[in-house]
């Protein structure tokens, strides 16, 4: 799911990916300018089965 998080006036775009079953908790994954939440997608492949990730 796509959100926009506005934090001090900043809007912050993200993605989150929901577990199938019961998260046991939230990931928070970010990363810094000129790269993309795309760095990010294998450890989310490790990680998306079991909590709710945020890119």
């Amino acid at each position: 799911m796509t959100e926009f998080v506005t934090i001090d006036g900043v809007a912050l775009h993200t993605v989150v990916v929901e577990p199938v079953g019961a998260s046991r908790g939230d990931v928070v994954f970010c990363h810094g300018t000129p790269w993309s939440s795309a760095v990010w997608h294998r450890a989310v492949d490790a990680v998306r089965d079991s909590h709710r990730v945020h890119l």
